[in-house]
């Protein structure tokens, strides 16, 4: 795969083995053009491993990649796990994401829309504004199924001091 991981935790009785991102594996980054797909599982040697998080600095400066979608499960994206990552122009996010790290995507110039399956961003912790590019004109797509996901989604993001990186918040 594109992938390289690490194991954070061995199967046990009550929870399943867990991994984590922590960057492009050999054939990832022969790749002149990459859109990562993060399962929400991998299998090595016959264990299932949960994908638990994209640690830090995993995809930092990885010009390669153009495209970011993640499958639910993911909790957490480290800071500047995709910093400097020039040429991603969206990212997919499950509703199971809690913490956006600081600078994780700082320094994308080309991330213009952002979709997010999560309704509610109650449980959500943005680090601050540094975890977004100072790109103009980002869009972030939130569920048409959640009654007031956009006016919660935008009060999160000018709590967290990113609420002018998107120029429009929007139900998809």
């Amino acid at each position: 795969g594109n992938l390289a991981y690490r194991i954070i935790q061995e199967s046990t009785s009550t929870d399943y083995a867990k991994v984590a991102i922590t960057g492009l594996s050999t054939s990832g980054k022969a790749q002149s053009s990459l859109q990562v797909i993060v399962q929400s599982t991998v299998t090595h040697n016959s264990t299932i491993y949960a994908i638990d998080y994209i640690g830090t600095r995993a995809f930092d400066k990885c010009t390669n990649i153009t495209g970011l979608d993640v499958r639910y499960g993911l909790k957490t994206i480290y800071q500047y796990a995709l910093r400097g990552c020039t040429n991603l122009s969206y990212v997919r996010l499950p509703s199971s994401i809690t913490r956006l790290g600081d600078h994780c995507f700082y320094g994308c110039s080309a991330l213009k829309n952002v979709y997010i399956a999560k309704g509610n961003p109650a449980d959500v912790s943005i680090a601050d504004e540094t975890c977004l590019p100072g790109n103009s004109g980002m869009t972030l797509y939130v569920p048409r199924t959640h009654t007031n996901s956009v006016e919660l989604w935008k009060s999160k993001l000018s709590a967290s001091g990113c609420g002018s990186k998107f120029s429009s918040v929007v139900k998809s």
